[in-house]
């Protein structure tokens, strides 16, 4: 009976050595390459990437801690785009079979960053942004953006903020997206459904739908070597909440009952932008 006892807690510390050695070994070499990888990453955009702690987590998954975003240009746009936690996970297949580092699932956790500078970001790096998703494994891809915040500071207004939560799925060629935001200022989070797919030369977006408690729109668009065609309809209404319809039926409600109750609405179409 000892003996049966012994050998299970030899094979329990084998077991453990097996896993903690990789995980030291790993999170040590990671963390020592890791300021030439954000170097090398730095090259393909306008802002320089900085990651406090890399740590590796048995047996497919990669933790980024303190990831910052900075302007190169920092006279122009002064800030940081400060994510605390980036979570990779990979396939464990690619990386034994092919030697290749496939991302399967990309978490962004509880970012926050200045409006300003985040549209200054995707501004300046849209090609890159491109390219990159362009180089994901078509198979099962997905990233999540979870409690990441949007600050704003209008002039002569109260700062405020808006949370973002979405999910992105890429499966081939073809993508996948919804979420909510939040802003500080309204309880009523704003509803977000995508759908599209990649292209040779692009990406062509068959639905990008924006759904709130008293408004709703959804575009539809192509870009195709540079040039963005955006087409759409918006809807405004302050007198009740919405509910699901389509435009057709919005129009019909109209023609049959012209008169408005006090308060007042807008309806905006736009179907070729």
């Amino acid at each position: 009976m000892s003996n049966y006892r012994t050998k299970i807690t030899r094979g329990a510390l084998a077991v453990l050595a097996l896993i903690i050695l990789p995980t030291l070994t790993v999170t040590l070499t990671a963390n020592h390459f890791k300021d030439r990888a954000a170097g090398k990453i730095s090259k393909f955009f306008s802002y320089d990437l900085k990651i406090k702690t890399i740590f590796y987590i048995f047996p497919n998954s990669i933790l980024l801690t303190g990831a910052t975003l900075t302007p190169k240009a920092k006279a122009e746009r002064p800030g940081t785009i400060q994510i605390p936690r980036i979570l990779l996970r990979f396939s464990l297949k690619d990386l034994l079979i092919k030697r290749q580092f496939s991302t399967t699932t990309a978490i962004i956790d509880q970012g926050s960053m200045p409006y300003a500078l985040l549209t200054d970001f995707l501004h300046k790096n849209a090609n890159a942004i491109f390219s990159l998703v362009q180089e994901l494994p078509k198979t099962d891809t997905r990233v999540l953006i979870k409690e990441t915040k949007v600050h704003f500071t209008p002039p002569e207004a109260k700062p405020y903020y808006s949370t973002v939560d979405f999910e992105f799925a890429l499966t081939n060629n073809q993508f996948l997206g919804h979420g909510a935001v939040y802003n500080s200022l309204d309880l009523l989070p704003i509803r977000i459904n995508l759908k599209g797919r990649l292209t040779h030369q692009g990406i062509r977006v068959s639905q990008c739908a924006f759904r709130h408690f008293y408004a709703q729109a959804n575009f539809w668009a192509e870009l195709r070597s540079g040039e963005l065609q955006l087409n759409g309809y918006a809807f405004l209404n302050k007198r009740q909440p919405f509910e699901s319809r389509s435009v057709l039926n919005k129009f019909s409600q109209q023609k049959i009952a012209p008169t408005q109750p006090p308060g007042g609405s807008l309806d905006i179409v736009d179907l070729d932008l």
